[in-house]
């Protein structure tokens, strides 16, 4: 009837009007984060303070990486011996496995690191 038809319309306004309110303040808010960020990057400012920034930004460019470095130095220098077999109880054998295949690779590493150093070539090509 009218009364159902009316009700349902008012609903349907009301859903859009909300979604349209909803999408207003997910613009907002998208807006303002990206006049943030672009505020926190830089932009705006002039002469010294800009030149500061971007130095700034430089050295934690490179403190970044030095930190990336020292992190995968410290991981491959890793190792652990396990000298009680009960000590890794409950481990699945798949990682027991990968373990040994990583540990054999390390020992022979090693051995192509002795064999190198042992060549008997000195650095000025003699022996």
């Amino acid at each position: 009837t009218k009364l159902e038809q009316q009700n349902n319309n008012n609903m349907e306004n009301t859903s859009q009007d909300q979604q349209t309110d909803f999408q207003k303040q997910q613009q907002s808010r998208a807006l303002s984060n990206a006049i943030r960020s672009m505020k926190l990057g830089g932009v705006g400012l002039e002469g010294s303070d800009k030149e500061r920034f971007n130095e700034i930004k430089l050295k934690l460019a490179d403190i970044q990486t030095q930190f990336s470095n020292n992190i995968l130095d410290a991981t491959k220098a890793f190792a652990l011996t396990i000298d009680d077999p009960a000590s890794i109880e409950g481990v699945p054998q798949s990682s027991k496995g990968m373990w040994a295949q990583n540990h054999e690779k390390y020992i022979n590493e090693q051995k192509q690191k002795e064999e190198k150093g042992n060549d008997g070539d000195n650095e000025d090509g003699t022996t």
